[in-house]
């Protein structure tokens, strides 16, 4: 290999043009560099690193990945959320900035109550909620269910990495009742519509797990209708539930609330100023 720093991150972001902007492009070729040389983004950008025959190797097979549209964090086999770094395959999903909007919200009301609480995540994926609310509160007992093994394989290990000790279970939500007592219940179910697949990139469509996205057209709120039936049963009286949502059904989320029994209810919107996030307390 001949070529110096400079040419190295010109030739790698001139190959990933082909199918991605060219400032998208550049932030790419910069991530990838920063993964498989260990160099800070400020050496990568000033061409102060070193290349290894090895690595370049490594850099070209991640190139050919991420060319065949492959998502970036399963490439590198990691995501950060919550300023927190997780293991990603295509068993879960890759965390996106909406999520970490809602581990915020969950970990400010943890923080205002005054004694031990203990919260459910459902379809825990990755891990990322349960794991960052339990790293992030820490008079708080974490569990999360998900119904996939392999998806709990991703949590248990992220778990175990991180040193937060949530308790882990398999477990379907729409069949199976929740038998403990939580201070709060926080769900991101499934809730793309399977019509909105043709306004979806490539990159989530090819990779990303459809169990953890997709709802069927005629019955888009059958995760969310369930887990407010269910939560009554596993709340505390004055327990919490939070939803990451559709934006679309932020009122129909809504509505689902009073008539299982739980007031105060209100839709968040996220940063982008789309209902995002709906909370209720249980009666």
């Amino acid at each position: 290999m001949n070529l110096n720093p400079q040419q190295i991150l010109r030739q790698l972001t001139t190959k990933l043009t082909q199918i991605y902007e060219q400032r998208e492009a550049h932030h790419l070729a910069i991530w990838l560099l920063e993964f498989v040389t260990k160099a800070t983004r400020s050496e990568v950008i000033t061409h102060s690193f070193e290349l290894t025959d090895d690595q370049y190797l490594q850099l070209d097979s991640f190139c050919k990945r991420l060319l065949q549209h492959e998502p970036i964090q399963y490439v590198l086999g990691e995501a950060y959320c919550f300023g927190f770094k997780f293991k990603v395959d295509q068993n879960v999903l890759i965390p996106r900035p909406e999520t970490e909007e809602l581990i915020q919200h969950v970990v400010d009301h943890c923080k205002t109550l005054s004694k031990p609480c203990c919260i459910l995540d459902i379809g825990t994926g990755s891990g990322c909620i349960a794991i960052s609310v339990k790293l992030s509160v820490a008079h708080c007992n974490v569990h999360a269910i998900d119904i996939s093994q392999d998806a709990l394989k991703v949590a248990q290990l992220n778990d175990q990495q991180l040193g937060a000790g949530v308790q882990f279970n398999c477990q379907d939500v729409l069949t199976a009742p929740l038998d403990i007592s939580y201070d709060v219940i926080v769900s991101n179910p499934p809730y793309v519509m399977e019509q909105e697949k043709q306004f979806m990139h490539q990159n989530v469509l090819d990779y990303e797990p459809a169990l953890a996205l997709f709802v069927p057209d005629d019955h888009p709120l059958k995760y969310y209708q369930k887990i407010v039936t269910q939560a009554f049963n596993g709340l505390k009286s004055g327990g919490v539930l939070f939803f990451e949502i559709n934006e679309v059904f932020g009122q129909q989320v809504v509505e689902l609330f009073p008539e299982n029994h739980f007031k105060q209810v209100h839709c968040l919107q996220d940063l982008a100023g789309k209902d995002r996030f709906v909370v209720g307390y249980r009666l």
